[in-house]
């Protein structure tokens, strides 16, 4: 389907994650709307963030991550679609852009562990130096390290009055645990 912009990843034969986006619902004139769901901004879509892991020789729907399924997301373009990364433990992050309750796009993560998703991280900030920040983040990069950090760079639209329009960022989930703990 249109807009679907699927992320794998994998650690060793039989082991991987995909993220990808389902276009449930285009706002599009003359058809009848199925829920009460919320276009944000003229040209949003309704869309699912899913994860689905291999394992083996099978793959495990673990299905929608969206921090808001009631809320529109903006129209995919080739820098918006959700990315996922895998560690050597099997540990996964997905990241995808999803407007927040004041319409702006962020950037969300969530940590999957095995089967369950985490619980929902924002990435990207919606204020800076007490300002808020009304700017669409419009493109991101996910890289995941062999113990499951995630590094997440993006970038704020540029020329849009935000205080950090135009900007490029970074922000790092740390490693679900301590390569030196004993």
């Amino acid at each position: 389907g249109r807009g679907v912009a699927p992320s794998v990843a994998g650690t060793s034969p039989g082991k991987a994650i995909v993220a990808y986006r389902v276009i449930t619902f285009t706002f599009q004139a003359n058809v009848p709307a199925f829920s009460t769901a919320v276009q944000l901004r003229a040209g949003d879509v309704m869309a699912e963030f899913r994860v689905a892991r291999l394992g083996g020789d099978r793959w495990s729907r673990l299905g929608a991550v969206n921090r808001n399924p009631e809320a529109s997301t903006r129209p995919p373009t080739a820098t918006n679609g959700p990315q996922v990364g895998i560690g050597y433990d099997g540990g996964a992050v997905v990241a995808w852009q999803e407007p927040d309750q004041t319409g702006a796009a962020r950037i969300w993560m969530r940590r999957v562990f095995g089967t369950t998703p985490g619980p929902v991280l924002q990435a990207s900030p919606s204020t800076w130096e007490s300002r808020p920040v009304t700017a669409d983040v419009d493109s991101f990069s996910l890289s995941v390290t062999p113990y499951s950090a995630a590094l997440l760079a993006f970038r704020v639209t540029p020329g849009s009055g935000s205080p950090l329009a135009g900007r490029l960022l970074e922000n790092v989930l740390q490693p679900t645990f301590a390569t030196r703990a004993s």
